[in-house]
């Protein structure tokens, strides 16, 4: 500036790191897995009730096994990070994930994926009934047993692009289909 000095470049605040948690909440009946890295090395989580749900959450390139059968697993602001896990009553979820990996080694009925980009979910041969809603998502693919068993993956795309049309008449309504980008 003309006659003095430049005013002072102001950085912005760097995110505060949590340190990383592991607790059982018995009220809730719920695991708290938390600010997770690679450095804490794989962390354990022992399920010991069914009733007993599992939620992982900021989750950078770290690894979560998850052993024992539980209500749920819900997977939330990871970047990176992979979960391993046997068997969930209800449902496995992502929510605001970054290039994450499951593998679900017994059974999981249903799979939620929510603003979530780069998936890959493997899937028990237990496990082909599951159903799976996506939003807001991309670059998703599913790994499940191929006609030589376990040890004969094939990967499968789960559709992101699909064609509405809409159905006239005295009660409109709009029917979708999976883009032939995806037919094969």
């Amino acid at each position: 500036a003309p006659g003095g000095a430049a005013p002072a470049a102001t950085a912005g605040a760097a995110p505060v790191a949590r340190p990383p948690n592991v607790e059982y909440q018995a009220a809730a009946h719920k695991w708290l897995v938390e600010n997770q890295t690679r450095e804490q090395g794989v962390v354990e989580v022992v399920v010991e009730d069914k009733n007993q749900s599992v939620y992982i959450y900021n989750c950078n390139d770290a690894t979560i096994n998850i052993t024992g059968k539980c209500k749920g697993v819900c997977v939330d602001g990871c970047k990176k990070a992979r979960v391993l896990l046997d068997t969930t009553v209800s449902s496995l979820e992502f929510v605001n994930c970054q290039r994450v990996q499951a593998q679900v080694r017994g059974t999981v009925p249903s799979v939620a994926i929510d603003k979530t980009d780069g998936l890959l979910l493997y899937l028990s041969a237990e496990s082909l009934g599951a159903t799976l809603t996506t939003s807001k998502s991309s670059e998703m693919n599913l790994s499940v047993p191929g006609p030589g068993g376990a040890d004969d993956q094939v990967e499968i795309p789960i559709p992101e692009q699909f064609v509405h049309r809409i159905v006239p008449g005295p009660n409109p309504s709009v029917t979708s289909e999976v883009s032939d980008l995806y037919s094969g």
